[in-house]
Formats: C-alpha cells, structure tokens, sequence
C-alpha cells in the first residue's frame, strides 16, 4: 500500500487505486462468513421442509371422494325411493356423458344414471341464471336435435327416435328425462312441483319410440297439450 503526504491537506493520503483494492478486500472477508451461515443451514436438518407432510395423501383423498360420493348417493336414492316418485333403484350413479346442453354455461346441473329392472333413466337437469339463458339453450338445442342434429320447430310434431323421453323447458332450468322403456310424465311432473317450486314450468315435450313427439303447455297448474 503507498501513502503519500498531501502538502495542501497537511496528512497522508491513499492513492485510489490502492483504495479500491482495500475495498475489495473489505468485501471478500465479509462475504466469506456469509457463506459459512448458509452452508451451515442447509446442512441442518431442521431446516429443510418435509412436503409429503404437508400434501394430502392419495389414501386419504380417496377415502374423502368414496365418502363425498356415499353421501351423494344415499341422498339421491332418498330422493328417487320417496314418496314422491317411489322408484324401484337397484343402484344409481353420476352421468358423465357429454351432452349438447352442457355446452351453455348453466349456473348448476346434475345427471343421474338410474338402474332398476334391467333397465336405466338418464335424469339430467341445468339451471341457468335467468330465463334468457334457458330459452337461449333450448332453442339451440331444438335447432341441432338428436342424434342427428336435425332442426326441430317449437310445438312441431316430430317422429321421435328409438328413446323415451320427458323434456320439461322452465322458467330456469331444463330437464330432460330418458330411458329405453316408458316414463310416466305424472311422476316426474310431480318432481318438478315439488323439488322446485320456485321455478315456474313452461312446456313440455314427450318422446315415444317411433310415435310423433307431443308438445305440452303449462296453463292453470297443469299440462295441456298443444295440437298443431
């Protein structure tokens, strides 16, 4: 390191190059301790977080869904077994195939496969925020019905395919009812009364294999049926 005598000043002073070295130095022995501190975290046990503790584990989230999925069951079976619709059920599960409502953006909706002699009933049912959003839905899935998309008019009759099938159009929701043998409309309207009130019944279209579809009106709190 060179000192020199600054004559002006009156002291020694550094030259800055020699002062920039000194800096450096500084620099190193503080960084050196730094890096000790941290080595000697890592290698702490303690410190290091065990993630499978704090994840779910796969055991528990199956026990979770099998229970969320026997609670769901137990309620829909009550339902169907009732006194309302006094089903036969030899079991019932989720449905999930894809359907052409499912493509509007309902607000809720559920779909129920129900097995009993034999047989199924598709019961799926979409509740929209408004009724602009049912009719919207309803009247596209009129304009590619069925299996093969044809376009159907409101309260035309039409000859329906190999499928039995109740469709209730409400104020807010749609439902539709399917199986391979007959529904019976006064059960299901009944449902419709009773497990929701609140949504004002519209019309209804009823599906018989190889027959001409039936429109109904909801006037005076019943269906009637519309002749065209």
């Amino acid at each position: 390191m060179i000192y020199k005598f600054n004559k002006s000043l009156g002291f020694f002073s550094i030259e800055l190059n020699e002062l920039l070295n000194l800096f450096m130095r500084l620099q190193i022995l503080l960084f050196i301790p730094l890096i000790l501190f941290l080595s000697a975290c890592s290698d702490n046990p303690e410190s290091i977080k065990d993630f499978d503790a704090i994840q779910p584990h796969s055991n528990d989230t199956i026990k979770k869904i099998k229970k969320e999925t026997a609670d769901t069951n137990y309620f829909w079976r009550a339902l169907y077994t009732g006194d309302t619709l006094k089903l036969s059920i030899d079991s019932l599960h989720p449905s999930f195939s894809k359907h052409f409502v499912d493509r509007f953006n309902a607000k809720s909706y559920f779909k129920n496969v129900i097995f009993k002699n034999g047989d199924s009933i598709n019961h799926n049912r979409w509740t929209f925020k408004d009724s602009t959003e049912t009719k919207n839905a309803f009247y596209n899935w009129l304009d590619c019905f069925g299996a093969h998309c044809t376009s159907v008019k409101l309260f035309e009759p039409f000859k329906s395919g190999s499928t039995e099938a109740l469709i209730y159009f409400s104020q807010k929701s749609i439902s539709y009812i399917s199986s391979n043998q007959g529904i019976d409309k006064e059960t299901w309207t009944k449902y419709e009364k009773l497990y929701h009130p609140k949504d004002s019944l519209k019309t209804l279209l009823i599906l018989s294999k190889n027959k001409k579809a039936v429109w109904y009106q909801y006037t005076k709190n019943e269906f009637k049926i519309i002749k065209k």
